[in-house]
């Protein structure tokens, strides 16, 4: 979900089943990097777990985190997969919108065709097949499909090639 600070602060957005990730050291003992899924939500605090483990997280403490909502993508061998937020597991570093394609699906997570691994449970991608104009930005390729359909000039952004 793409909340504001203020927003982040609302109970509301915090029921069961919703994701937090942190961005940085939060009130709580919650380091930057972890996921902690919401299990109740009371009047001041939002119980949440991890691992088996349970600590009580106030959405007013200072500290950056996204609210996420999980879903499920179905991921086989050959998929090109996008990034859609930096994080780092363990050694391996990921950036907001790098494409990689899927070597191996294992039952707790996925390598990718350049030896990096992610797990499955929590990782922020989406299929890389069809991305938008924004995420496209800086990249190279060979073959573009345009669908030119309500696009303004804002939308386009053309170099010309020299040579």
């Amino acid at each position: 979900m793409d909340l504001g600070p203020e927003a982040c602060r609302d109970l509301l957005h915090y029921p069961p089943g919703r994701v937090l990730g942190f961005h940085s050291r939060t009130a709580g003992g919650f380091r930057p990097g972890e996921k902690w899924t919401v299990r109740e939500t009371n009047c001041e605090t939002v119980t949440l777990e991890r691992n088996g483990k349970v600590r009580q997280f106030k959405p007013s403490a200072k500290g950056k985190w996204d609210v996420l909502v999980s879903s499920t993508m179905q991921v086989s061998v050959g998929d090109q997969i996008r990034v859609t937020a930096g994080f780092r597991e363990g050694k391996n570093v990921f950036k907001n919108n790098d494409l990689a394609e899927v070597r191996e699906v294992t039952d707790t997570e996925l390598v990718l065709h350049d030896g990096r691994r992610m797990r499955r449970n929590g990782a922020r991608i989406d299929q890389g097949v069809c991305i938008t104009s924004h995420a496209s930005q800086c990249r190279t390729v060979d073959q573009v499909v345009v669908l030119a359909d309500g696009a303004d000039a804002k939308a386009w952004y053309v170099r010309p090639i020299t040579g």
